[in-house]
């Protein structure tokens, strides 16, 4: 079974927020001030998931990265984009 993903906070019974898997809550692809700030969640360090129904679950094509390798650089994982986690079942998607 698929490790849970935390949730830092759930907005709605359909929005919750949680941190950016790609750069790993830093906002940046990288963990100085000067580096590239984080397409997936622009800079956010979190993201607004609209969800049919919990739980959430680590992607299992990119093992809760967000990228399909182990650095910031890596490109985006396709099938959470770069989430690094989706729900157990039902649509969801990446509000911001």
């Amino acid at each position: 079974m698929s490790e849970t993903i935390v949730i830092i906070e759930q907005v709605s019974p359909t929005e919750v927020i949680i941190k950016c898997a790609r750069c790993a809550g830093y906002g940046t692809l990288g963990k100085g001030y000067h580096d590239p700030e984080c397409p997936t969640c622009k800079g956010k360090g979190k993201l607004l998931i609209e969800i049919e129904r919990l739980p959430l679950v680590k992607c299992a094509r990119c093992a809760g990265n967000g990228t399909l390798g182990s650095g910031f650089h890596d490109p985006v994982c396709p099938s959470c984009g770069g989430a690094g986690c989706q729900p157990l079942a039902g649509a969801w998607r990446i509000v911001a």
